[in-house]
């Protein structure tokens, strides 16, 4: 009998906790999600952002970071996309450009000049040449290229994505 009374009140307790973890649990959850949104815009600098869909009790939202903290925005915003199209605009220029920085700046392969119009000329006069030509070419095509053909195609996802 006492053995019983023993195990009933160790089955209450564990009940007891097991329900304390879950409450707690599901507090973490909804507090990690927007509950509502902000229609102002957001004016400091974007460091990065995510979309959060609909779950009660979280609402679709863009969620902006920022070194401030992030900010629950209302996704139907005009302002919203145009902030998104800015930041991946930068994001993707900033790779084009180290991009372009790391092949200017690898060493460049050696090989034997025959050509007997090259002969006379420096070496140092035929690099100079070479690397202001390639980097004016290069920079221009990459940053001009790349962004726009990234741009145009995330912005489409991110629209068709946002909108379903």
């Amino acid at each position: 009998m006492q053995i019983q009374n023993v195990l009933m009140r160790s089955l209450v307790v564990v009940g007891i906790f097991a329900s304390v973890i879950w409450t707690i649990t599901d507090a973490e959850k909804s507090n990690s999600c927007c509950k509502l949104v902000s229609r102002a815009e957001v004016t400091d600098p974007i460091i990065g952002f995510s979309t959060q869909e609909a779950d009660h009790p979280c609402v679709k939202a863009v969620i902006f970071k920022t070194e401030k903290g992030e900010f629950c925005s209302d996704w139907t915003q005009k302002w919203v996309l145009k902030k998104i199209c800015q930041f991946l605009s930068a994001q993707r220029k900033k790779i084009a450009e180290e991009r372009v920085i790391e092949h200017l700046t690898s060493p460049t392969p050696t090989t034997s000049i025959t050509d007997a119009a090259l002969v006379g000329r420096s070496t140092q006069e035929l690099t100079q040449g070479s690397t202001q030509e390639l980097t004016q070419g290069s920079t221009q095509e990459l940053t001009q290229g790349s962004t726009q053909e990234l741009t145009q195609g995330s912005t489409q996802e991110l629209t068709q994505k946002m909108y379903s």
